[in-house]
């Protein structure tokens, strides 16, 4: 079992531009091994990237976390009287907002939780006038649509991969978002425009808090790992200036031109 990062030893991390593992030891008066498994956990949900023999820095857009809607903060704060070590990460759509062109006039509550905790959860939350989808299939959100009631969607993958924590709970990046509304959009039938999201991905990327790594690390865990990258790709292409291409491929448009000529030689070649 993976070991739990403390919040106080994250918040001072992420505080700091960059840190090493010598320091931590000192300043914070911890294990080295602790140390090294904590910053372990950090890079592997995309918050720090290492840079050296034991050298980290906060990963690119690592502070951009969206503020989280009162009435979803409400419903976190219900869940934390009863299961105060889940530590749940939520978000919903309204915390991509500011990157939107046409924002959708109804906002969606999603929670990530493990597995195990889930039906307990969802029972809890119902028992409390909450209406809840448990890993939602493309007719509850239909319903979702034409409904007047207050619902938040619960996701069982348990996956803190690409999010912050918060005081009870974390709190998904933006690009997180980004994916897991890709995959409703094209696996559960949201009606959301895929159109809209790339409008989202360019102005986040552009704004410099999309992370192509955080993106790819995530949406690898979602299955949707190559739609990502070619989306990415195709964007790099079409807007060389946003530096997606640089970010996807060492070598840039470099590797892009080699790509092409052996496509070229495969087509003669067929």
């Amino acid at each position: 079992m993976s070991m739990m990062v403390p919040q106080k030893f994250s918040t001072y991390v992420l505080d700091r531009e960059s840190v090493t593992v010598e320091e931590l030891v000192r300043e914070l008066d911890l294990k080295e091994l602790t140390v090294r498994n904590y910053l372990s956990r950090m890079k592997r949900e995309g918050l720090l990237r290492r840079v050296g023999r034991g050298r980290y820095t906060v990963s690119h857009g690592a502070h951009s976390t969206p503020e989280v809607p009162e009435a979803l903060e409400r419903i976190l704060s219900i869940i934390s009287q009863e299961f105060p070590q889940l530590s749940p990460v939520a978000w919903s759509s309204s915390m991509l907002s500011e990157y939107m062109h046409n924002v959708p006039g109804r906002d969606l509550y999603v929670i990530d939780a493990p597995r195990n905790a889930v039906d307990r959860l969802a029972d809890y939350l119902a028992a409390r006038d909450i209406l809840v989808f448990k890993d939602p299939g493309s007719d509850p959100l239909d319903a979702f649509a034409w409904s007047s009631l207050e619902a938040v969607f619960l996701f069982s993958k348990g996956e803190t991969v690409a999010s912050f924590p918060l005081d009870r709970y974390r709190v998904a990046m933006v690009d997180r978002i980004w994916v897991d509304l890709y995959f409703l959009c094209t696996r559960r039938e949201l009606a959301f425009p895929l159109a809209e999201l790339g409008v989202v991905l360019t102005n986040g990327y552009r704004s410099g808090v999309f992370s192509v790594d955080r993106m790819l690390m995530y949406s690898s865990r979602r299955g949707l790992r190559s739609e990502v990258l070619l989306i990415l790709l195709e964007l790099g292409k079409a807007y060389p200036n946003l530096g997606t291409l640089r970010d996807i491929l060492p070598y840039g448009e470099r590797a892009l031109e080699w790509i092409e000529q052996v496509v070229i030689g495969a087509s003669e070649g067929w």
